[in-house]
């Protein structure tokens, strides 16, 4: 599978593209997991720890300025 750019004319930081295009770490494990024939059966709990949530820290940070 070739992953595609989704192009939005905007200044971004390195950190910003991975999260627009699904290219963390999580989601291309998962990518390896969904297509590799037979392995569906063997990685499922695998699967379920790459779709977890971030840490408290992260999701519920707000900006205080």
């Amino acid at each position: 599978m070739l992953r595609g750019h989704k192009d939005i004319v905007t200044t971004t930081t390195p950190f910003d593209m991975v999260v627009r295009n699904d290219l963390d770490s999580c989601r291309l494990v998962m990518d390896v997991l969904d297509r590799a024939p037979g392995l569906a059966l063997w990685t499922a709990p695998v699967r379920q720890l790459m779709e977890g949530t971030d840490l408290p820290e992260i999701a519920d940070w707000s900006w205080d300025g």
